[in-house]
């Protein structure tokens, strides 16, 4: 993977405000390598905040009680024994000694427990309900291996030597937002909290769902994409990456969406066929306030995951990009039928 495309986008103010959406995106000059992340690096993330994690190692969830966990110090702790173990490493406990002892082929390696933390306010281990627990940082240093985080809070371990081997990230979502500026077009995906910026370049692959190579022009918002990225991303809001390859899941509409990023405001009180979204016009055909019948075909996704959603779970007060159009009334607000609703 070379860092000389990045460079060659620097030309990009600082600044960048999405076509129609208000959005503010940060500097693609500050360059952070995520494919292993220190524990200081994931404390920057919002993921922290929900503290609701789940565990995966090599591809593999963890299951069990015995999840990762936010302490006093706002370091993510990991459990030991079921990462190491996942790891391929034999895990054995000296009770008398206070000791962990891991074994794999020539390494060995001993964290003895009954000891006092070098720093206590940077905590290598702590005991919680019987389980030892240890740092992210430890994990990357002993276990040799990479960590990151998902948009969900799943916390990612892998060998570092399969990292270092994909040159890649694959991921779907639906597209949020679309941008020029200059010779480069910005493509968000699942929105501005949950989200991925990627950056359209020539060496960019764009793929019909009919196998057919097709150009940006024919991205359209709501639209479902699979995108393969480089794994540099910015530490901006949302982080931004090359798109390497995108290819569109369902059929390109005719048209061109309207879209618009705001709040719920009202819905109807009997059967949910109806709603007034108020907030930020997304594209041309967007407005700021738009009402918006609710059909059979429309769909309803979950930002954080892109899965579906009952249309019961939307509340008024509710996060959303909405889809829709482009033909809408002339009406105040004007009302249009709803094609897809993302939910934050």
């Amino acid at each position: 993977m070379k860092l000389t495309k990045w460079l060659s986008l620097a030309v990009i103010s600082t600044l960048i405000t999405g076509a129609g959406g208000n959005y503010t995106y940060a500097n693609i000059e500050n360059l952070k390598q995520i494919h292993t992340m220190s524990n200081k690096e994931l404390m920057k993330t919002t993921l922290l905040q929900n503290k609701q994690y789940s565990l995966e190692v090599n591809g593999t969830m963890l299951t069990g009680n015995k999840v990762p966990y936010l302490n006093d110090q706002n370091l993510i702790m990991l459990p030991l024994r079921d990462v190491a173990s996942a790891l391929g490493y034999q895990v054995k406990w000296d009770g008398f000694k206070k000791k962990v002892e891991l074994y794999e082929g020539n390494d060995h390696l001993e964290l003895n427990v009954g000891q006092k933390n070098i720093n206590d306010s940077n905590l290598l281990y702590e005991l919680f309900e019987g389980t030892v627990y240890v740092q992210v940082d430890y994990v990357i240093e002993k276990l040799h291996v990479n960590v990151t985080i998902s948009e969900t809070g799943t916390i990612q371990i892998r060998y570092a030597e399969e990292v270092a081997e994909q040159d890649f990230v694959k991921r779907e979502g639906i597209i949020t937002n679309i941008s020029d500026h200059e010779e480069t077009t910005l493509v968000e995906i699942n929105g501005y909290t949950n989200g991925v910026l990627l950056i359209i370049s020539e060496q960019t692959k764009i793929i019909s769902k009919n196998k057919q190579e097709i150009t940006v022009s024919d991205l359209s918002l709501g639209m479902e994409i699979e995108v393969e990225h480089d794994l540099i991303m910015t530490m901006s809001y949302p982080p931004m990456t090359n798109a390497q390859k995108i290819t569109v899941k369902e059929e390109i509409p005719i048209e061109q969406y309207g879209g618009t990023y705001g709040t719920v405001v009202e819905t109807t009180t009997d059967e949910l066929n109806q709603i007034i979204v108020e907030g930020r016009k997304i594209g041309v055909n967007g407005y700021d306030e738009i009402k918006l019948n609710i059909t059979e075909q429309t769909e309803f996704i979950n930002a954080k995951d892109q899965t579906e959603i009952s249309k019961d779970q939307l509340k008024e007060g509710a996060k959303v990009y909405v889809f829709y159009g482009p033909k809408v009334t002339k009406s105040l607000p004007p009302i249009g039928t709803a094609e897809k609703i993302l939910v934050e």
